[in-house]
This record gives structure tokens, sequence and C-alpha cells, in this order.
């Protein structure tokens, strides 16, 4: 195994994967730099410019690689999304779609306000616009679970021109 400790940068590398980890509760020396460990080596860093010491043994750093292990297996192993986590994920992803299209019903509206002024929509076309706006927010309403929701298709015309990554690709 390689390894590398700095304490001031609460770092612990083995075999090039860093994990940043609190270093206080280990009790190492206070002016500790680091640890360079060379699968059957090693040398103590000083800070205080004592020389590095040459080490043979890293049992007493032990308790630093069993907390290293404990957070890689974590990280290794993430915990699935909730239901809840999952659901308000789906919403941040409506609501963004909504906002991504805001302009177009406003732009819509104004254009129909204004004399003279040619819509950029036809009025299928808002009216396409406006029925899927309403069906991703019904959301609230529908939703059961995550593995039974289906994003409602988005008018042909809107996609990819208008908004981008319709539907998510991880839903």
């Amino acid at each position: 195994m390689l390894l590398t400790i700095v304490k001031d940068d609460n770092l612990v590398i083995v075999d090039q994967h860093p994990i940043r980890f609190d270093l206080t509760p280990f009790d190492l020396a206070e002016n500790f730099h680091a640890l360079q460990w060379y699968r059957d080596y090693g040398e103590e860093e000083f800070n205080d410019g004592t020389l590095n010491h040459s080490i043979d043994d890293m049992s007493s750093y032990q308790p630093i690689i069993d907390e290293y292990n404990r957070l890689k297996e974590i990280e290794d192993n993430p915990t699935p999304p909730t239901e809840q986590e999952k659901y308000a994920t789906l919403q941040s992803q409506r609501n963004g779609y909504l906002n991504e299209t805001d302009w177009l019903v406003t732009r819509h509206r104004d254009q129909m306000l204004a004399v003279d002024q040619h819509n950029a929509l036809t009025d299928d076309e808002h009216q396409e616009l406006l029925g899927w706006r309403q069906s991703l927010r019904g959301l609230d309403d529908i939703y059961t679970h995550s593995d039974d929701w289906v994003w409602t298709p988005a008018p042909e015309w809107l996609v990819p021109g208008y908004i981008e990554n319709y539907p998510p690709e991880d839903s």
C-alpha cells in the first residue's frame, strides 16, 4: 500500500485515492507534517525543522487507515436516495423546465397585445406549450412513486430548440 497523510490538510491518500477528513482526533504530534509510506517502509515529515524520520512500521497510523477505509466504503457504496430525495429531484427538474419556457409564454402574451406584431408561436403551438407546462405542474397531484413517474412528452418543436436534456436521462 502507498499511503500519504498530511495533517494540516486533513488529507489521507491510499494508493492514489484521496479522502479528506478531520485528523485532529488521531493524536498526531504537534510538529507532525506528513507521512509517506512506500509499501514496506516510510518517512515521517515534520514542520518545525526536525529531520525526517525513517520508519519500517506504520501500526501507529492504523486508526487513521481504519477511518479512511470506513469512509472509502461509504464513498464506494453510497446510500441510495430516499423516495423523498428522488421526488425533490423531480420537482427541481420540473421547475427548471418551467423556468426555461416562461419566456415563451411571456413573449407570446406580449406579442398578442402588440399592434401589428407577428407571433413567433402559432395558436396551436401556444396551446400545446400551455398544456405541456400544465402537465408538469401536475407532478404534485399525480406523483406516487419515482419508479412509476414518466415525463409527459414535450411538444416536438420545443425539444431541442428551446429546452435541452428533456426528458432527463436519469428519470
